[in-house]
């Protein structure tokens, strides 16, 4: 590969986390010191710097670093330190130095006879193929080719290929999904009744509709780039008293009627199952992406729930209601980013200056009342776990082209802190009035399960234990101490398998999780038919109609749902297992640096650090006799006294990889122990680089040698004590 050079470009970059010698660099607008690493794109369009130096973390890229770079880049940066983010990195592209993917493969588009395009479907290029036909080529529309890359997105030209090879027509990457959905009972295809239902439903929406007109609204939803149904749209309108939430949630309620065809079909679904690539909605097309879909400049029903907080972040008082909305912009998570990493850099330089448009004051006005929402959620010691999903990128035939983990942004949380205090203040409201509903609960830990963390954290030199008076103190306290500390991942998985699994009950129950009282699922009706049946029970009771449903028939719709999410879950988590299989296969023989996740009696998993794949190595893979000492959680040898513990970096072999089983193993190559004590510990002091002085950690100066006499001296005592 020859390497290239591509323009720096002003923007600010952010995320990752100061580890090791990192600590000591000063944080200000020059750059701290460059690295080298690879890029992996986010469909959003931003993506994540990870470089080669294994100790430093992932650095955000924003948008606009983006330009010219396709996924698996191996880049130059210059890093900076961010003043109001601390623990936060930026940085600047400076230089592209190799491109790692010179082929690709896609569906042929025809544009004219002798031009096309393959599009970027899995959007890790940044931008679609364009094709040359050579002149004895005929490739039909839609055919499956092998194109080689002449020119990348960063030249004058823009990516462009030429065809290779044709490789048909049928995709079999998609035989995966079908063998899923089949295996867990998921329905691929809706029944005759409820596809005739859909057609008669009418796309006008009536005039007569006695509704609260909020069209005036700047209204926006904020989603993932590849999203298409857009359950919930937010205004925020910042005041001299506060500010004021409009929730506007998609009115599935007026579509679908209770005992209806679709109605019965939502709930033998219970929910949409999203898998890689590949979605079995709950309700039929016509309505979940389109009627029923929030989308931008189009009229739309929705129930909207209008929440007033004061400069505390208090809730004054609320209201509910049925309206009529327009949506003015389908937001992504990373367009959300940069309008706040705009507002809340100070180097102008590589960020810009915005317009602060009517979308930016209603972004940076929810950022505010969001970041205030957390901050008191925090002083309730809820269990805050920063656990990024696995995001698996395919290409056009349901292929695996990376496995990569789903960075949380600030954006992710602040959709997330509005759409809590929503359902919060629908539950509260609910229990109040004692209206029979349905609530999601989660139950505390058991013993059993908190048993294991404890002997995690007992193996790192600290004691704790776990008592149900002050467990959300202590895991909170636990997760602050971690923060930022090269295991922070890893116990924050451990501290996730301890939990309960969230459920849905019609007795309301105290969500251990989020430490509240009262909570249920009111924001994503397209998705959940939980969240049917809420809007429901709060339209009967705002309108003073008789309630759809009663206990009894809640006690059972509770149980359904709870276990068609289960289902759903179960068959995500087998295809995403698949499609690593799938993606790791192509990398049999190779090694790969990753760090030890958990330990077993028959092994110990391994997660790779590139990719989201964990693989095990077999205790029999092991040289020597090794067994599991469950106290410490450790595998130990019986010969050597080496130990193979949580947390612990390591480099191995990929040795095979089961498609059908989604089981992939490896076999250790190195291993480095390390030390894994929390920040609390005290370091010693960092001596200056005088030759003449030397300091202690009371700030008194001390002569060179001192330190060696004392050592001399004692040893002298030691030998006279011996001879005597």
């Amino acid at each position: 590969m020859k390497k290239l050079s591509i323009p720096i470009r002003s923007s600010p970059l952010r995320t990752g986390r100061k580890t090791s010698r990192f600590h000591r660099q000063k944080r200000n607008s020059n750059p701290l010191y460059t690295l080298i690493g690879i890029v992996k794109r986010h469909p959003d369009g931003f993506g994540f710097f990870i470089p080669e130096d294994s100790t430093h973390s992932d650095v955000y890229l924003p948008k606009p670093q983006m330009q010219g770079l396709m996924n698996n880049d191996k880049v130059k940066i210059a890093v900076f330190s961010r003043k109001h983010q601390k623990g936060l990195f930026s940085g600047k592209i400076l230089q592209l130095i190799e491109r790692t993917q010179d082929h690709i493969v896609g569906q042929y588009w025809p544009l004219s006879p002798k031009t096309g395009l393959i599009k970027d479907d899995s959007f890790q290029w940044g931008e679609d193929l364009k094709i040359q036909l050579k002149k004895d080529q005929n490739i039909k529309k839609g055919e499956w080719v092998q194109a080689k890359i002449i020119h990348g997105p960063e030249s004058s030209h823009g990516l462009k290929g030429e065809i290779i090879c044709s490789l048909g027509l049928f995709p079999a990457g998609q035989e995966d999904n079908i063998r899923v959905i089949q295996k867990h009972g998921i329905p691929a295809s809706f029944p005759a009744e409820c596809i005739k239902e859909t057609k008669k439903i009418s796309e006008e929406i009536p005039k007569n509709l006695k509704r609260k007109n909020l069209k005036s609204l700047d209204f926006i939803t904020i989603d993932g780039k590849t999203a298409q149904d857009f359950d919930d749209a937010i205004y925020v309108s910042s005041h001299s008293k506060g500010w004021t939430l409009y929730t506007a949630i998609a009115d599935v309620s007026y579509y679908v009627k209770p005992k209806s065809a679709l109605d019965k079909e939502a709930y033998k679904r219970g929910n949409s199952t999203y898998l890689p690539g590949f979605t079995v909605p709950m309700l039929p097309e016509k309505l979940s992406n389109n009627l029923c879909s929030l989308k931008p400049n189009e009229n739309r029903l929705a129930f909207v729930v209008e929440i007033d907080f004061n400069r505390s972040g208090e809730i004054e008082k609320y209201q509910f209601y049925e309206a009529l909305i327009q949506s003015r912009a389908r937001m992504t998570y990373g367009e959300v980013q940069e309008i706040i990493e705009k507002e809340r850099d100070v180097d102008s330089r590589m960020c810009g200056k915005d317009n602060h448009s009517s979308t930016s004051k209603n972004i940076l006005s929810a950022e505010k009342l969001a970041r205030l929402l957390l901050k008191k959620r925090l002083q309730k010691y809820f269990i805050h776990l920063d656990i990024p999903e696995t995001e698996v990128t395919l290409d056009s035939r349901g292929e695996p082209i990376d496995i990569i983990q789903s960075r949380r942004l600030f954006s992710h949380q602040l959709i997330e802190e509005l759409m809590l205090v929503t359902n919060k203040t629908v539950a509260e409201f609910l229990q109040r009035k004692e209206i029979p509903t349905l609530y999601r609960i989660h139950d505390p830990p058991k013993a059993e399960s908190l048993r294991f963390l404890e002997l995690f954290i007992q193996g790192l030199s600290k004691k704790v234990t776990f008592s149900k008076k002050n467990l959300h103190k202590t895991l909170s306290s636990l997760i602050n101490q971690f923060t930022n500390h090269p295991i922070e991942g890893v116990l924050h998985n451990l501290i996730l398998r301890s939990l309960s699994q969230a459920v849905y009950s019609n007795n309301n129950k105290k969500h251990f999780g989020l430490n509240t009282k009262h909570y249920t699922h009111f924001t994503s009706p397209i998705r959940r038919y939980s969240d049917l049946v809420v809007h429901r029970t709060l339209k009967a009771v705002l309108n003073q109609k008789t309630l759809t449903y009663k206990q009894q028939d809640l006690e059972s719709i509770a149980k359904i749902i709870s276990a068609c999410e289960q289902k759903s879950v179960k068959a995500e988590r087998q295809l995403k297992d698949i499609k690593k299989a799938r993606f790791i296969k192509k990398h049999l023989g190779q090694t790969k640096e990753g760090v030890i996740c958990n330990v077993t009696n028959f092994g110990f998993f391994v997660k790779l650090r590139l990719y989201d794949i964990e693989g095990l190595v077999h205790i029999n893979q092991l040289k020597g006799k090794w067994f599991f000492e469950k106290s410490s959680l450790e595998l130990k040898s019986k010969h050597s006294g080496k130990r193979l513990k949580i947390g612990d970096p390591v480099v191995v072999q990929i040795i095979a990889s089961n498609i059908d089983t989604g089981q992939i193993d490896f076999e250790i190559v190195k291993h480095k122990p390390q030390k894994t004590r929390p920040k609390t510990v005290k370091s010693k002091p960092i001596r200056s680089n005088s030759t003449n002085k030397k300091t202690n950690n009371k700030g008194t100066k001390r002569k060179v040698g001192t330190r060696k006499k004392q050592i001399q001296k004692c040893t002298k005592k030691r030998r006279r004590k011996y001879i005597h």
